[in-house]
């Protein structure tokens, strides 16, 4: 019986041993980490400005907040078509973002680059694009 104790108390050791020296590892890969959802950019047409504008769905997948503000560029069948703002995202919280008006017609490629700057230092800097293959018509 004496050494059933002592080895499970000398595995209850070891093994809070071994975990205490895992957990630092682990933090040391925490903090922000910005990207757009899978399947969330969607077309819009606005009556008051006559074009088109584009939304998609951000989010903090990191473990610590977004405390500034980041830039996101969006792009339409390869071309810029400018650049918009978000400040502040706690992490595991998601926001909307809008892109500028443009003008398009027929299918085109369209990618959003968020943290296009490099304003954060995320724990992952190659999950920043997304892209779709969007319909688009003036008529």
């Amino acid at each position: 019986m004496k050494k059933t104790i002592s080895f499970a108390l000398v595995s209850v050791l070891l093994l809070t041993g071994i975990l205490g020296m895992v957990l630092p590892g682990k933090s040391a890969m925490s903090g922000p980490d910005l990207t757009i959802l899978d399947g969330s950019i969607e077309r819009h047409w606005s009556q008051i400005h006559h074009a088109w504008y584009l939304t998609a769905t951000a989010e903090n997948i990191g473990s610590e907040d977004v405390n500034s503000c980041f830039h996101i560029q969006w792009f339409v069948g390869g071309k810029s078509i400018g650049y918009k703002s978000l400040c502040y995202l706690d992490a595991g919280d998601t926001a909307t973002i809008q892109s500028p008006y443009f003008t398009a017609s027929g299918t085109q490629n369209v990618q959003v680059h968020i943290d296009c700057y490099n304003d954060i230092a995320e724990t992952n800097e190659n999950n920043n694009w997304a892209s779709a293959r969007l319909w688009f018509s003036l008529a």
